[in-house]
């Protein structure tokens, strides 16, 4: 390999390497939601997860696989900086409605944990939420955002917003 192909590839993985990483933060993670939204998910029955700073209310069904991924991931990657507040619904029939009541019940002890599942899934569709998982949170600069999907990646994104509020 001639000299200045070999010098040319190392510049590129270097470069490469420093892109990679959490140097890179996604400051506009999802899109720009209302208020509203945020104001909404704030009067649900939720699971409550971490004490950090950076509150992220995240709608999900225990039957969405894509949910089950990010559950697992924010369960796998450190989030310090971050509470969950996990909103159980009920969007993929009876099966999730028994999922959430369960996990609800197990977590919150309610007296009627149906109610409140029945309670988050109206607020969701009346919120327009049209699927899970949605994640919900305000950014380091004050903006709300929403983010549908979401795994490993997402969430260590995510911690790295959250470490800027620090």
């Amino acid at each position: 390999m001639p000299r200045w192909l070999r010098s040319a590839v190392t510049a590129l993985t270097i470069t490469l390497a420093g892109l990679s990483g959490a140097a890179c933060v996604d400051r506009d993670l999802g899109e720009t939601a209302s208020p509203e939204l945020l104001a909404a998910l704030e009067e649900t029955t939720y699971i409550r997860e971490g004490g950090g700073g950076m509150v992220i209310y995240v709608v999900v069904d225990t039957e969405c696989p894509s949910c089950t991924e990010l559950r697992r991931a924010a369960a796998d990657e450190p989030t310090p900086n971050i509470e969950w507040r996990w909103v159980p619904v009920a969007y993929l029939g009876d099966e999730a409605r028994a999922g959430a009541i369960d996990w609800l019940d197990a977590e919150r002890r309610l007296d009627d944990a149906a109610e409140a599942v029945d309670a988050n899934t109206e607020t969701a569709q009346a919120a327009g939420i049209p699927q899970v998982p949605r994640l919900v949170y305000e950014d380091p600069d004050g903006e709300i955002r929403s983010l549908t999907g979401g795994g490993p990646h997402e969430v260590r994104q995510l911690q790295e917003l959250a470490a800027e509020m620090h």
